[in-house]
């Protein structure tokens, strides 16, 4: 009989053992959700993450356009503004080239020139040194040609007409030149 009580005992041991307990099935299942619920939670996360990033790029790029556009919109502004200045500043030039340097009324011409030609400097306009240079379409306009004189080659400028300009690297006004054929 204890043969058989020890037998019962046995069996009834291994069927504890092999058969889990309810409680820990929930717990196991538990913790899958608990799993699959943290993972879900992390892709969330990650695509929030991955949204808020290209959101700074986009705005970074935006503020970058923004300053280029401010930028390229005063210089335009500048250069509106220098186009209608130009002639003013031709125009005193033509005035002085044939005037009398010690009229007193040419000497105050004179000083207005300087003084318009320094507000220019200032703002960073720079007048083109073409003349003796060869011939850039870029920078200028030939206007007429001559025949080469002796040393001279062809295609350099041998007088200019009208100056240019340029603030930067923009032109403002190509230089209207006399070139050698």
């Amino acid at each position: 009989m204890t043969k058989k009580k020890t037998e019962e005992t046995e069996i009834k041991e291994e069927e504890n053992i092999e058969k889990p307990e309810p409680e820990e099935e929930d717990k196991t299942e538990e913790k899958e959700e608990t799993e699959d619920a943290l993972k879900k939670a992390e892709e969330e996360r990650d695509s929030y993450l991955d949204m808020l990033r290209r959101e700074r790029a986009d705005f970074e790029n935006y503020k970058k356009r923004n300053a280029t556009l401010a930028s390229s919109s005063y210089l335009n502004g500048n250069i509106d503004i220098l186009d209608k200045i130009l002639p003013v500043l031709d125009n005193f030039e033509r005035a002085l080239a044939d005037a009398d340097p010690e009229d007193p009324f040419v000497k105050g011409v004179t000083m207005i020139q300087r003084q318009l030609c320094e507000a220019l400097r200032s703002a960073g306009v720079i007048e083109l040194d073409v003349l003796g240079k060869e011939f850039n379409p870029e920078t200028m306009n030939a206007v007429m040609q001559t025949e080469c004189k002796d040393g001279e080659e062809p295609g350099m400028v041998s007088e200019v007409m009208q100056k240019g300009y340029k603030i930067q690297d923009r032109i403002i006004r190509h230089a209207m030149v006399k070139v050698t054929k």
